[in-house]
């Protein structure tokens, strides 16, 4: 992830890093998004666990 400086640009260094992310997840199947681990936690619950009020906006593309 590139240094940004101010905050307008980790905003926009964040919302394309996150939109990369979602690029990813879009390639994985909903049976495997959905396994559990040995740990009790799936992709799709620490996806929808982040923090999108981090950015005081929603989460672009992001649907659970």
């Amino acid at each position: 992830m590139p240094a940004a400086p101010h905050k307008n640009q980790l905003v926009e260094v964040c919302e394309a890093e996150f939109a990369r992310l979602l690029n990813v997840l879009d390639t994985v199947p909903d049976d495997l998004a959905t396994r559990k681990g040995p740990d009790d936690i799936s992709i799709k619950d620490i996806i929808g666990h982040r923090p999108s009020g981090a950015l005081d906006r929603p989460v672009p593309g992001l649907v659970l």
